[in-house]
């Protein structure tokens, strides 16, 4: 059953034409009311098992083509999906506070719809959503309603994807890795967190124009980190306070300009410090030994925001018996399809690899 249905995800994936119903619902928790998309397949005879999916911080939320094509291809294996907007997560709002009432809320209504199972439901979580989905399992009011739990491209310890993010380093058990960072994130986090920092309290000009950045890559969809954003980048540092210019371009350096690797690295600690003073939820590390749930990872290997070894820290995080499986795979970056395998075999190899973890992850529901 499970490789039919991985086969017909696959199909789905190739042709996200496959014909898949969708419906608009409204959900609420508490006062607040918020969207969600249900998807379901084209025969609606019957209940579906079902999962949830939780998109990352992205100002397109549950609407970014990548998510809606694997939401339409897991529609597309015989399941129901549904992708409930978060506000405050479009609105790039670092507040990981609100992913654990958004899954009730989202849980309550699969029970009384009518093409949905009554469970075990399956969480997906993407990029930011994925660390928050795994400490949402912690909860044993959530864990016991769900069959399992699917982290894709998330990350683990806010100071080494902090520090990741402002120098490109990261490393696991003592070797040392570099790649170029898509900045993404570190423009997120400063935006959200920069004028907490004591020596910068006088620096919302520089978090608010990274802000602007980080929405201006999320609508266009280009890498934060192509030359293309050369001419945004020098109009934004020209309404930089002049004693400020230094510290936004920092954070967001023209194509043509270097880093300060030792300022960055500082710069790194300090901000994680003070934001994860505010919110202590922006850091999973301390919350993965809790985890109720059985859990499968999955990281692309080439992938420029978040690294793969935060996924390879998660493994020795989380409680040993709940890791069902980890996957790191050349097939996929952070959202996108990857490119840079190097032969035809590795390819197969990957793809044989992925479609193996899929089935296990498509057969608990």
């Amino acid at each position: 059953m499970s490789t039919t249905r991985t086969l017909k995800a696959i199909r789905g994936w190739i042709s996200p034409t496959t014909r898949v119903e969708e419906e608009e619902l409204l959900l609420q928790h508490g006062d607040l009311e918020f969207a969600a998309s249900l998807l379901t397949p084209r025969s609606r005879t019957k209940q579906f098992p079902t999962w949830i999916v939780l998109h990352g911080l992205t100002p397109s939320g549950r609407f970014h083509p990548t998510l809606v094509q694997f939401s339409r291809a897991l529609a597309s294996s015989g399941a129901a999906v549904i992708v409930p907007e978060i506000p405050e997560w479009t609105r790039l709002e670092l507040k990981p506070e609100v992913t654990i009432p958004t899954i009730r809320a989202t849980l309550k209504a699969l029970k009384d719809h009518p093409l949905t199972n009554q469970g075990p439901y399956g969480l997906i979580g993407f990029s930011f959503g994925a660390p928050q989905a795994l400490i949402a399992t912690t909860k044993p009011d959530i864990a016991n309603q769900l069959a399992g739990v699917v982290s894709w491209g998330g990350y683990s310890d806010m100071g080494r994807i902090l520090k990741f993010q402002m120098t490109g380093q990261h490393e696991w058990e003592g070797k040392q890795y570099r790649l170029d960072p898509d900045p993404y994130a570190r423009w997120i986090i400063a935006g959200n967190y920069l004028p907490l920092v004591p020596e910068f309290k006088d620096a919302q000009d520089v978090a608010d124009a990274l802000l602007h950045l980080a929405v201006e890559a999320g609508n266009r969809q280009v890498p934060a980190s192509s030359p293309s954003y050369d001419t945004l980048l020098t109009k934004l540092a020209a309404k930089i306070s002049p004693d400020r210019k230094e510290l936004f371009e920092l954070f967001a350096p023209r194509s043509d300009q270097e880093i300060d690797i030792a300022a960055a690295s500082q710069m790194a600690t300090r901000l994680t410090e003070s934001a994860t003073k505010v919110t202590p939820l922006l850091n999973p590390a301390p919350y993965l030994s809790e985890v109720l749930s059985e859990v499968h990872l999955f990281h692309g290997r080439t992938d420029s925001l978040i690294p793969y070894t935060e996924t390879l820290l998660a493994n020795t995080l989380l409680p040993r018996d709940k890791i069902v499986s980890s996957t790191i795979t050349g097939l996929f970056e952070h959202s996108e399809r990857g490119n840079r395998l190097t032969s035809v075999f590795q390819e197969i190899a990957e793809a044989t690899n992925l479609i193996r973890a899929l089935s296990r992850v498509l057969s608990i529901v």
